[in-house]
């Protein structure tokens, strides 16, 4: 599947070291293998970004469904060390309460038909 992928880079526009295609999960559906693939940025899970592949018996693909975000560009190095963050989110999950310097991030809902 990943010879898809780099057959036809210009369709999905994955920069080299920056984005990547993960397979997160793979199940078998009737004669086909079905296989999701989660979107990676600078190797962070991109939420609601990704495909999902429909395999055949001899490896050929046969349909890929899904969306990729091309131009995503983020800050993604963690601006506190692993320890104060778990303290943060014991504090805030146990307690209910959280720092007042902790950035509150909220996340707009996709709805899909």
């Amino acid at each position: 599947m990943a010879e898809v992928f780099r057959q036809h880079a210009e369709w999905f526009r994955i920069r080299p070291d920056v984005d990547a295609l993960v397979v997160v999960e793979s199940w078998p559906n009737g004669w086909l293998q079905r296989v999701r693939l989660q979107q990676t940025y600078r190797g962070v899970p991109v939420a609601g970004a990704g495909y999902v592949a429909r395999v055949l018996p001899n490896g050929r693909v046969s349909l890929i469904e899904g969306r990729f975000q091309p131009d995503i560009q983020v800050l993604v190095t963690p601006s506190v060390d692993a320890q104060l963050a778990e303290v943060r989110a014991r504090a805030a999950l146990v307690g209910g309460h959280y720092p007042s310097d902790l950035r509150i991030l909220q996340f707009e809902a996709e709805r899909s038909w």
